[in-house]
């Protein structure tokens, strides 16, 4: 019985933690993660495919489960 207010101790304890971050973020990787998304969005939009190729990894394979109005898995 002595372990739950232990374990209770330990939780709240946890609570009131500050997360940080593990290190500063340079400018440089700000902007770098700026034109990722904004060559992905705008790439999308205008059907720019060469815009498209830089912001995403070469072997990135994106997958969607649809489903049929009976609801079974299409894949």
């Amino acid at each position: 019985m002595k372990k739950i207010p232990l374990m209770l101790a330990i939780l709240i304890s946890f609570c009131f933690v500050e997360a940080q971050a593990q290190s500063p973020v340079s400018d440089a990787d700000k902007a770098a993660i700026t034109q990722t998304a904004l060559d992905y969005l705008e790439g999308w939009y205008a059907a720019d495919a060469e815009r498209m190729e830089r912001a995403l990894h070469p072997e990135l394979a994106k997958r969607i489960v649809r489903t049929n109005p009976q609801g079974s898995r299409l894949d």
